[in-house]
């Protein structure tokens, strides 16, 4: 089976941990501290600490949005 990949990260409609930090312009472990603080909601696939999170764009708009007033 053939893995679909998108070329730009601007056409997924959630990102992976290492792209949603990029795109807010912080390290991994600030995303994850905001994550937990409830400020960033993320979508998780699986249960524990291995949790796969994805961060929808809207939600990392509306953070930035926040942040900027």
């Amino acid at each position: 089976m053939m893995k679909m990949m998108p070329e730009d990260v601007s056409e997924c409609e959630a990102l992976g941990t290492r792209a949603a930090a990029r795109f807010l312009g912080v390290c991994e472990r600030t995303l994850y501290a905001l994550t937990k603080a409830g400020r960033i909601r993320c979508i998780r696939f699986g249960n524990g600490p291995k949790a796969k999170k994805r961060y929808p764009k809207e939600e990392l708009r509306r953070f930035l949005h926040e942040e900027m007033q």
